[in-house]
């Protein structure tokens, strides 16, 4: 096939269209996601509270959890942060399909679009294929999960960050 890229994309109905729009918004909260937890890294490494600042999010957001789990926090506080973490942590799961699946889309007689994301992934040199179908409402309310889970947070590390510049106790302190 020789036609050019713009001529491919243009050539789908304008329905067809809204799975490659979702995937992008997707995509950009994904990634201004990690700024928050790339900024409570690099304060938990100068406080020396991390050796360094890991090079894949998901290390970081690790090492953040190791950080957090290690001091102490007011009740209410640490409840939140951990929420928070929990809650990124579910959406994250999506996010190699998003990112890196080869995506199919169908239109239904109803209008609605359904996407699915094919993931191929290796784990100790053995081959997993999985997918996910995704219908636009659920795209929709995942949309919904992922900016929610990124605001929460991003507003959580915050106050992360903020602790570690005046200063964290440990929970062995506390004992």
């Amino acid at each position: 096939m020789n036609a050019p890229a713009g001529a491919l994309v243009s050539a789908l109905p304008d329905r067809a269209c809204g799975p490659h729009e979702w995937r992008g918004r997707c995509l950009d909260i994904f990634s201004r996601a990690e700024q928050p937890v790339f900024r409570a890294c690099e304060v938990a490494r100068d406080r020396g509270l991390v050796r360094k600042v890991e090079h894949l999010a998901g290390q970081r957001l690790d090492s953040l959890h190791g950080v957090i789990g290690n001091h102490s926090w007011p009740t209410k506080q640490g409840e939140a942060i951990k929420n928070a973490l929990a809650q990124w942590k579910a959406v994250r799961e999506r996010r190699s399909f998003i990112a890196h699946g080869r995506m199919t889309v169908s239109l239904q007689q109803s209008g609605e679009w359904v996407a699915l994301l094919d993931l191929t992934v290796f784990h100790a040199n053995l081959r997993t294929d999985d997918r996910w179908a995704v219908t636009e409402s659920e795209a929709t309310q995942f949309l919904d999960e992922i900016m929610r889970a990124s605001h929460n947070l991003g507003t959580q590390l915050g106050q992360v960050r903020e602790a570690m510049q005046n200063g964290l106790r440990s929970t062995t302190e506390t004992q």
